[in-house]
């Protein structure tokens, strides 16, 4: 399991143009919609004459995500810096790992932060009748990986 960052910090700037924050990381949400706890299982298109049985159907559009935002003068003890959060299925011994059948989980925990202008989250669109995309200002505090059950494999916290 990985869950690489991305440097927004040009994406992201202040109201008056210079930059809000010192560093932002980013991350879009796969399925932010989504109302269930667990991710849809991936859609296979029907094989056709242009397309081979193992192509899968094309992403979405990202339309919400969320940016980890760091003060100037904040610590730099929580930044990742491109470095992926990631978790290693590991086997006993010599047997192959098992990986968990009700799949895995992320969990991101912290508190929402304010853009310059006072709002939390940011939304824009092209043209009237696209889906706007949004991103959210957050401070993470934690950041794990969890099985379906809930335990803990492996956790970050700033």
């Amino acid at each position: 399991m990985t869950l690489t960052p991305a440097d927004w910090t040009p994406a992201l700037p202040s109201d008056n143009g210079s930059a809000a924050w010192e560093a932002a990381e980013g991350f879009w949400l796969p399925w932010p919609w989504l109302r269930a706890d667990g991710c849809p299982r991936p859609v296979t298109q029907p094989i056709g004459v242009d397309r081979a049985p193992t192509e899968t159907a094309p992403a979405a559009q990202q339309s919400v995500g969320l940016a980890a935002v760091f003060d100037t003068d904040g610590s730099r003890l929580g930044r990742r810096k491109g470095r992926a959060y990631q978790f290693i299925l590991r086997g006993e011994g010599q047997q192959a790992p098992v990986p968990d059948a009700g799949g895995y989980r992320l969990v991101l925990e912290g508190r929402m932060a304010a853009f310059t202008d006072g709002h939390a989250i940011r939304c824009r669109a092209t043209q009237p009748e696209q889906r706007p995309v949004c991103v959210a200002a957050v401070r993470l505090e934690r950041v794990a990986f969890e099985d379906s059950g809930g335990q803990t494999l492996v956790e970050w916290r700033s």
